[in-house]
């Protein structure tokens, strides 16, 4: 009686573990049982078939074995491999066969591995957040070594960041977070960009933002990788929630990465809050990576004036046009007035659309900054795309801008617009750059290649691993930010003090890494992947005029960014005594032209131009530290 018992308990031991084991394979394998599932089971149900029609067959001869006898066989053998389905199994009707140990054996394997298989694909494919639940019960239980990814907010963004996070680390671990009240209001589209998410490798989990993110902790603690939560909601407000929720329930933790999609002048401010400096967490907005990626890029250079730039000075007038301006391009707007700054630059943007339609739109960009006037000038032409004074405008020698950004809410329109301008101005025979913001570049390139326009903001450029997780847009900035640290004493990781600088300090230095391609044109040097050679080095510190054009193009650059950001300029008497600024108030004192600096300087005892000076000729080893060198362009008459 007790070695029954015994093996009773041993079976139901072993057949525990067995279903752990099959669970741990299927919620590990989860991408491999989805693409190759089906094939499998309709393989096991062959297998199947082929031992039932055996047992029917050589199990069940009374008078002999017959045609009849035969077909007979192969229909049962149909009728109980189709109850495999509904994992219904009775091996006693196969006939005296069953009674042989190999057949037993056989035909426990295959129904065995044909039911596991069917569960698996359910489980897989229709299974929802089952599947993606076990998974998660597993790291939460015995750890892994892979990296953790977690996904709030479903959306084509979402779908494509998934996507490129399995390319570059297929090891990883994906997990869409799902709120259970929120599953059936999202977009109608939402089992699509689910199935999508799925073909990826992901697992989706449905949870309680206010009561089950202790499982998200867990996880992180018990993973000996890196753990990433991305919240990507539209709602952006939800992100700062989830985010603050994080930050109050997790420990300190290098491992633990959180990024959340949120209004950059938002972000400024709750960024500030303790909470949020307990753990890594990256505020980012789409616009504003948009936006970066082109002014980083070296197709935006298309639109520097080559034959104007004498000496590190640029004399003469840039227009840069913007059609289908919003106010959630104000990002863009902002980037574009700081990154083409230089000594001598008249800049002048131009906002094409009807006078009321862009009087609303820019209405809060204009009166939040009253100092634009300083870095650009800014004209609402009340030109429609598309109409006859628009195809005027473009053949103006003096009003026609140098290029045209197609920034507006209808991605496909963009296109069409940027498409018909290119064909009109090839026709008159006129030169312009043309940007366009593409929702993605995949049927298009080819077209906006042979039209000479220049794609931006596309998913795929703004939606990728290297650009939010591995940050490949803050390299120059990061060392940017080191060079500052150093300049006033602080020594470090560079890595460790760009984590634990605030966004504030982040946005400055990214403002002036964006300019420094536009620095190093100016000065005859072009900005390339490599190793500096020194050249830039000795050309700055032979060429005292080069130095100084330089350096008021910097402060020129300094003051544009200020200005886009509300500040406004102030006598030193009406400051903080001491002090050149009042962050509350968004006063500076060295808001002024360069040929006024030497004022504010005699009375704060701080040679601010020396200042500009010293960076414009460090810049060699700034880009260094980040893997770019100073190469000297040849010129026309320069052989190879």
């Amino acid at each position: 009686m007790l070695n029954n018992i015994l093996i009773f308990l041993l079976i139901w031991i072993m057949g525990f573990f067995i279903l752990a084991g099959v669970l741990y394979f299927i919620s590990r394998h989860n991408l491999w049982f989805r693409k190759y599932g089906l094939t499998l089971f309709l393989g096991l149900l062959v297998m199947g078939f082929t031992v039932y029609f055996t047992g029917y067959f050589f199990g069940n001869i009374s008078g002999g074995s017959s045609l009849i006898h035969a077909i007979g066989s192969a229909f049962l053998a149909l009728f109980s491999s189709g109850r495999i389905m509904v994992m219904e199994l009775d091996i006693g009707e196969t006939g005296s066969l069953y009674m042989n140990e190999l057949y037993r054996m056989i035909y426990g394997i295959v129904m065995f591995a044909a039911m596991v298989m069917l569960a698996a694909m359910v489980l897989a494919n229709v299974g929802g957040g089952i599947i993606g639940r076990i998974r998660l019960i597993f790291v939460k239980t015995v750890g892994t070594g892979k990296n953790l990814y977690f996904f709030y907010g479903l959306n084509r963004d979402t779908v494509e960041l998934v996507a490129d996070i399995h390319r570059k680390d297929p090891c990883g671990i994906l997990f869409l977070l799902s709120i259970r009240d929120e599953e059936y209001r999202e977009e109608k589209d939402r089992r699509d960009l689910e199935n999508d998410a799925f073909q990826s490798g992901a697992f989706k989990v449905v949870f309680n933002p206010g009561k089950s993110l202790h499982f998200i902790v867990r996880a992180a603690e018990k993973c000996k990788g890196e753990t990433h939560v991305l919240c990507m909601k539209q709602e952006r407000w939800k992100n700062e929630s989830l985010i603050r929720a994080l930050c109050g329930e997790a420990e300190i933790t290098d491992r633990l990465h959180l990024y959340a999609f949120y209004e950059t002048e938002k972000s400024r401010k709750i960024s500030e809050d303790e909470v949020f400096r307990k753990l890594d967490v990256h505020w980012t907005q789409p616009e504003e990576l948009s936006a970066r990626g082109l002014l980083l890029s070296s197709d935006f250079l298309k639109i520097f004036p080559d034959d104007r730039c004498v000496e590190g000075r640029i004399d003469g007038e840039l227009r840069l046009a913007l059609a289908g301006y919003t106010a959630a391009n104000e990002v863009l707007c902002r980037y574009l007035i700081c990154g083409v700054q230089a000594a001598g630059l008249r800049l002048r943007i131009q906002f094409l659309g009807t006078a009321e339609e862009m009087q609303k739109e820019t209405a809060f960009f204009f009166q939040a900054n009253p100092m634009l006037s300083l870095a650009a000038e800014m004209e609402l032409t009340g030109i429609e795309p598309g109409t006859v004074d628009y195809y005027r405008y473009l053949l103006d020698e003096k009003e026609c801008p140098h290029a045209v950004f197609f920034i507006g809410k209808d991605m496909d329109e963009n296109v069409q617009f940027v498409l018909r301008t290119a064909e009109f101005l090839q026709r008159n025979g006129k030169n312009r750059t043309l940007f366009v913001k593409a929702e993605s570049t995949g049927m298009e390139r080819c077209v906006l290649e042979r039209a000479g326009a220049v794609a931006f903001g596309c998913r795929e450029q703004v939606c990728s691993y290297d650009v939010l997780i591995g940050e490949k847009l803050d390299a120059i900035a990061k060392s940017v930010h080191m060079y500052y640290q150093r300049f006033y004493g602080v020594d470090g990781d560079v890595h460790t003090l760009w984590r634990k600088a605030g966004v504030y300090e982040k946005m400055s230095s990214r403002a002036l890494a964006l300019h420094i391609q536009w620095k190093a044109r100016c000065a005859g040097f072009d900005l390339t992947p490599g190793t500096p050679d020194g050249s830039y080095e000795r050309m700055t510190a032979s060429d005292g005029k080069l130095t100084e054009n330089l350096s008021i193009g910097e402060h020129r650059r300094w003051q544009a960014y200020l200005v886009t950001e509300g500040w406004k300029n102030a006598k030193p008497e009406e400051l903080p005594a001491g002090k050149n600024k009042d962050a509350l108030t968004r006063q500076h004192a060295c808001l002024v032209p360069w040929e006024k600096l030497p004022e504010v300087s005699g009375f704060y005892g701080i040679d601010y131009q020396y200042l500009d000076r010293i960076l414009v000729c460090s810049l060699e080893k700034i880009t260094g530290e980040a893997g770019y060198a100073l190469k000297r362009r040849r010129s026309e008459n320069e052989s190879g």
